[in-house]
């Protein structure tokens, strides 16, 4: 299991090949659109706005699900 316990940990996973690699192919299956504007009939897409791609259960509490891709959405 990755380490996420500490700020530091965090801020490390979020800087690692593994994340940079597991976002873009978030970003690429949810189509570069935020999820929960594409919910609300809205396109809000890499043209608009700073994607995000989120934890749905977060990082901290649920770190068993770092890496799991059904965890993650863009916004």
């Amino acid at each position: 299991m990755i380490e996420v316990s500490t700020r530091q940990d965090r801020a490390n996973f979020y800087g690692s090949s593994t994340w940079r690699k597991l976002r873009q192919k978030v970003l690429e299956r949810d189509h570069y659109e935020c999820q929960w504007c594409k919910d609300e009939g809205k396109v809000v897409s890499i043209n608009d706005t700073i994607l995000e791609v989120d934890h749905i259960k977060e990082l901290e509490h649920y770190p068993e699900l770092a890496t799991d891709m059904d965890n993650l959405r863009v916004l």
